[in-house]
This record gives structure tokens, sequence and C-alpha cells, in this order.
């Protein structure tokens, strides 16, 4: 698995460089970025070219009008007693949810959807089941249920696309199965976990399973996640982060996360092969990027992984650092990391993070919120290393 995310890792900043732009959720129309994602092919965005290919895993992924797969339709002024057609919508995700089969696509119409979604059904390695909304952040999806996910997927090959989550409970989009892909989601304002549940910790993102692998997240917004309830759960093992990931193998690539209560991007448990580019991390309470392990499984370490050409700046204590078990082969390449309250960075084993660099990213207007423009101004430093003239999304 080290050697394929290596050289993927490699592919992947090579393209971008050739392109001279990162992957940037911009427009409305998520199933053309869908599209493009999913068949790694240039196209352009806004001014911009982008040639993307994020299947390390080699998972067959197609176009997806080439497939049979049934299409569906939810609306928040539809009903479940409908056949889900595009004339005749559900109401709910979870109802389109108890039908799905490998191939199938649930196209979910803008509207506020309040409630949890539990997804178990699976996709094939060349029929996967997307969950999408028809218009970016269009379809809000709003968790009541205390100490849970807004969204909880347990079925393999399956993606999550555009949606926006909140909610009031620990989660906003939690995986339990492999070759999952969240992309293009705005993740904001989880309450994070209260009482008995506090050392469970949550996240805005969160690939849990420990035996889950190759799942990826790219292009999501994720922020604000874990304030409400920090006053209730104070333990060091309560920490809520940005994004989460827990299992081997992967991508976090272009997504922008801040104001986080701890990490922005937090990788542990059984995380390993790894990889971490295009990130835009900023004003989290902690550090932006943790590589590590401990707990469970036992044993497990944070090896080979790679973390490059991602913005680290204004975090309350470093860019980016290594901590509990960590290999000897993760790899620090070309990032920016300016401002975080205790420095740029802290490695272990004698790992180094070459080309780093230590500079303002100009960004258009800095504001540490939602209120801000994380665009870059002509001149940034993070230009001139292979970063797009825009955030993310």
């Amino acid at each position: 698995m080290a050697a394929r995310a290596a050289s993927h890792a490699e592919e992947f900043i090579l393209t971008r460089a050739k392109a001279g732009a990162l992957l940037r959720l911009t427009t409305n129309n998520m199933a053309s970025i869908f599209k493009a994602i999913l068949a790694g092919i240039a196209v352009a965005i806004s001014v911009h070219l982008l040639v993307l290919d994020v299947n390390a895993e080699g998972p067959k992924a197609k176009d997806r009008s080439g497939l049979a797969g049934r299409q569906y339709y939810v609306s928040p002024k539809g009903s479940d007693r409908y056949e889900g057609s595009q004339k005749h919508p559900w109401q709910t995700i979870q109802r389109a949810a108890l039908v799905v089969a490998p191939g199938d696509t649930v196209h979910v119409l803008a509207g506020v959807y309040r409630g949890r979604v539990d997804t178990v059904a699976s996709g094939l390695v060349d029929a996967r089941i997307t969950y999408i909304s028809e218009q970016k952040w269009g379809a809000q999806i709003v968790g009541d249920v205390i100490d849970r996910s807004t969204w909880d997927n347990k079925g393999n090959y399956v993606d999550i696309v555009g949606f926006d989550v909140s909610g009031v409970g620990r989660t906003g989009l939690y995986n339990d199965a492999s070759h999952v892909r969240f992309i293009g989601n705005h993740v904001h304002d989880i309450a994070g976990p209260t009482g008995s549940l506090c050392n469970n910790g949550g996240a805005g993102i969160f690939h849990g399973s420990y035996s889950g692998f190759d799942n990826d997240t790219i292009g999501n917004r994720v922020h604000d996640i874990g304030w409400t309830n920090a006053s209730l759960c104070l333990t060091s093992g309560s920490q809520v982060h940005g994004i989460y990931h827990a299992n081997p193998g992967g991508h976090i690539l272009n997504n922008v996360v801040y104001h986080n209560r701890a990490y922005g991007i937090h990788l542990w448990h059984a995380a390993s092969g790894v990889i971490i580019s295009g990130n835009t991390v900023f004003n989290n309470g902690s550090s932006g990027l943790v590589v590590g392990a401990g707990g469970e499984p036992k044993g497990s370490r944070a090896d080979n992984c790679l973390v490059s050409s991602n913005i680290f700046a204004y975090n309350n204590r470093y860019g980016f650092v290594e901590s509990g078990s960590t290999g000897t082969h993760n790899r620090y390449i070309r990032n920016l990391a300016y401002q975080n309250k205790l420095g740029p960075l802290q490695l272990q084993n004698g790992d180094i993070a070459p080309e780093t660099i230590n500079a303002d990213p100009k960004f258009v207007n800095y504001t540490g919120d939602s209120n801000g423009d994380y665009h870059l101004k002509p001149g940034s430093p993070a230009i001139r290393s292979f970063f797009d003239d825009a955030a993310t999304t």
C-alpha cells in the first residue's frame, strides 16, 4: 500500500503542477464536477484547468452515464409513498436508502431535511452508489439527535456529494466502511459530544472504522465543529476535529478546514499510507494537522503518509505535527506554515519537511471565520509553489 500511495501522490502533484490549479468546487452544478472527478479528465472550472485522477486504489470508477443504475429523486415536497421518480420524488433520503442498489444515484433537491440519515447499502467497484445534492449545498441535512452523526454511512463504494451538513450531534458525516468518498460538502456547526460520550470525541467528517480502507475526503468546506458543547467535555479524549481519518489509505485533498475546536485534520488509530494535499487549514483550536497513532488497534503506527502542498496558517498550536506512534517513511513536502502559535511544525524520528514555506499566504481577506475570503492574492508564495490562486471551495 505504501508504494502505491507514493506513486499516486507524485502523479497528483505532477498533474496539478502542469495544470496550474487545484480542484475548486465553485459551481452549483455538482453533477458536472462529480463526473469530472470520476473520469479523471481535464475540465475547465472558471478560467482554470484541472487535471486530476484521484482513484489511487484503481477502483475502475467510470463515467456513471455508462452504467445501468437507476435514478431516484428526493424533494422536501415529495412523499415517501411515491415511487421516487423525478416527477414523483420521495420526501426523505432515508426512504431512498432502503432501495438503492449498485450503480444507483439518488438526486436530492434543494431544501431542509431534518433528522439523521443512515445508509447501509453497498455499491460495487465499477458501480458505486451516489447520493448527490442537485444544487451545491442546496440540500441541507440537519441532524437532530444528540451524540450521534448527522449522516452515518455503512456501505462500501458510496459517494456523498455536495450537501450542507450540520446538527446537534458529535459528528457530521461518519463513515464506517471502505472505498467511500465525501466530495464537495459543506460541513459546519456540529455541536460535539456530551456526557458519557465525551471521550469518544467527534469530527465534522469522520472515516472511523479501523478495518476500513481507501476512503477519500475531497473538496469539502469544514468549520465550526465542536464548539457548542465544548464546556461539557473538557477531558483530553473529548477533542473534536475538522476531519478525522482513522484507517489505512485514502486521500484528503483540497479541503478548506477552519475554526474547529481541536485539530483541523487528524490522522490516528489505524491511519497509514494517507495522502494529504492541497488543503487550506487555518485558525483551528490545536494544530492544523496531526499524523499519529495510539489506542486501538494495538500496535498501529502512522507511516507512509504524504503531506504536500498544503497551507497551515494561524492555528493555535503548530502548523503540522507528528504524535504518538509514527514510522520513518512519512513525507512532508512543500507545505506553507505561517504564524501558527507554537511554530510551523514538530516532527518525530528525525523526519524533515523539505521546502517548507514560512511566509504569509496572502489571503484576499483573512478573518479566521466564514466572513473571510481565502482565495490567494497575486504574488502569494503559495501560488509560486504550485498552489492555485484560489481557495478550494
